[in-house]
Parts: structure tokens; sequence; C-alpha cells
């Protein structure tokens, strides 16, 4: 069940031909996570809690968060070689990136009226706002942001 978090969505990254069109769908499936644990996540959060006193169930988890993680590091790295993206530190954003979301998701918990889908879109905008090499900047934008300049 856990080990199985995100496999359909990095199954389906092939289909993307950007870099940027790979974080928005991974972003995207973060927020619809959330909206399919609605009510799991206490759960979720129970077991999250305990996996430090059972070594088993720690290793679980810790083996989703890697690969999913590694996953999107060569997203990002990819973005970079490619030229789309700006020279970054991959890893350490993407740890950023699962810090927020998961917090995001335990506000969720507490705040059931928060717009985790307006709060997700204008999270990634302004990050790829400061990833975008200007000369991907306003192609991007357009085509998959649907913005002009």
């Amino acid at each position: 069940a856990f080990g199985d978090i995100g496999e359909d969505t990095i199954g389906s990254l092939a289909e993307c031909e950007t870099a940027t069109e790979k974080l928005l769908m991974l972003a995207d499936s973060m927020v619809g996570l959330a909206d399919e644990a609605e009510g799991l996540f206490m759960l979720f959060l129970g077991y999250w809690a305990s996996s430090d006193r059972e070594q088993g169930s720690a290793q679980i988890w810790v083996d989703v968060l890697r690969r999913y993680k590694d996953v999107v590091v060569e997203v990002v790295e990819e973005g970079v070689r490619r030229g789309e993206f700006k020279p970054v530190n991959a890893e350490g954003l993407v740890w950023a990136l699962l810090a927020a979301y998961d917090g995001l998701a335990a506000y969720a918990v507490i705040m059931p009226d928060l717009d985790l889908k307006r709060i997700n879109r204008t999270f990634v905008e302004t990050l790829l706002g400061g990833l975008l090499l200007r000369e991907a900047s306003a192609q991007v934008r357009v085509r998959v942001l649907g913005q002009n300049g």
C-alpha cells in the first residue's frame, strides 16, 4: 500500500515532454493524493509517528520517500541538463518540496477548507519562476502555465 504511493504518476512522466510538465504533474499528484487520502491522513500521521519505534515500518516509509525524492531530483536535473532550468541543488530543493507538501497536507487536516489546488498552483508557478531560464520561461509560461510574458 504505502510502497505503491506515486507509482502511477511516476509511470506517467514519460508522457511529458519537458521537465516543467513533469514537475507540474508531480505537484498535482501530491495534491491529488491529499484529496484521495482525506480522512486517512491522521492514520497516516500515526503510522509515520510510530515508525521510529518500528524499524520495519520506518524502512517502508524511508524507501517511499527516497524513491519519490530520487524521481523528482532526476526531473530537476534533467531540466538543468536540457537548458530548461537554472543550475540548482536538486536534492536540497526536492527535500524542501516534499516537506512543503507534507506540511500542507497536515494543515488540511485541521483546516479542511484550505484550497490546496490554488495553493499548489501558486507554489509551483513561483517555483518555476525561479527555476526556469529566461529563454525557456516565456515559452513555458504560454504553453504550460497559460500565461503571457
